[in-house]
């Protein structure tokens, strides 16, 4: 092993302890969880009748499909542009591995600030709308972003984006928890992991290929105008979406923040 090796391997396992550590708090706050059993009576259905049960669940409920497809468009358009960031930070602002961590550290402040947010809120209702709101931030940030002419005009764009993917994707975790009949909330989240985490990827795939056609610009551009095309489908359905939500809401006592 060279001499230059070795800061690097101790720069990567420092870099490493760090991470874990970070999860301390997270495995503390899971220990502190005090849950009281609840019975359940036993299902004798086989894996393809829950599988469809689950799906026709989500598609028959208006609430969960709107919400569940507006997060999957939001993750296959949007949460590409992390993919394109290299391309986006040598190519297009001449910009160093500085600059990429600058721009990556943006995103995350963002998702950061995003989860503060919702820490805050005393229940989930009035989400849809922060939903819709969150999805437009989300999607102009990206146009602009991929119009930014350098990194300092990027840096503040990087954060909304950050901002409005975590607070989208957390929202319709948080509504789904809330309104779903509690013997099909493994179903629906199951979904949810797919519609979000499962769909990025491809969404990855996606740009990538795109981009080698017509560029990371017109792609992140053409992500962010799809992301902002969801927000605005989302609201025109805000009205039947809250109709569905509120006897819920009402019945469990959840009132207006």
């Amino acid at each position: 092993m060279s001499t230059a090796t070795v800061p690097s391997l101790y720069a990567f396992l420092r870099g490493f302890l760090i991470n874990a550590l970070t999860y301390i708090a997270v495995v503390i706050s899971f220990m502190m969880i005090r849950s009281r059993p609840q019975p359940r009576e036993p299902v004798n259905t086989s894996v393809l009748a829950g599988l469809r049960e689950g799906f026709s669940y989500v598609w028959n409920t208006l609430p969960i499909r709107a919400l569940l497809l507006t997060l999957a468009v939001v993750a296959f358009v949007a949460t590409p542009y992390s993919a394109l960031m290299p391309v986006m930070v040598r190519e297009v602002f001449g910009g160093s591995s500085e600059d990429m961590g600058f721009l990556m550290g943006a995103s995350g402040l963002g998702a950061i600030s995003g989860t503060l947010y919702l820490a805050s809120r005393a229940n989930a209702r009035g989400l849809v709308r922060q939903i819709i709101i969150a999805g437009l931030a989300a999607g102009s940030a990206l146009v602009l972003f991929a119009n930014a002419p350098s990194t300092p005009y990027a840096l503040p764009l990087l954060v909304i984006v950050g901002f409005g993917i975590l607070v989208t994707s957390v929202s319709v975790n948080m509504i789904l928890q809330t309104i779903v009949d509690d013997d099909k909330r493994g179903r629906v989240m199951s979904l949810y992991t797919v519609a979000f985490l499962g769909i990025a990827p491809f969404g990855a795939l996606a740009a990538g290929a795109l981009a080698d056609i017509v560029g990371p610009r017109t792609t992140i551009t053409v992500g962010g105008l799809c992301c902002v095309a969801a927000a605005l489908m989302l609201a025109r359905k805000r009205h039947d979406i809250r109709a569905g939500i509120r006897p819920i809401y009402e019945r469990m006592g959840i009132t207006r923040q």
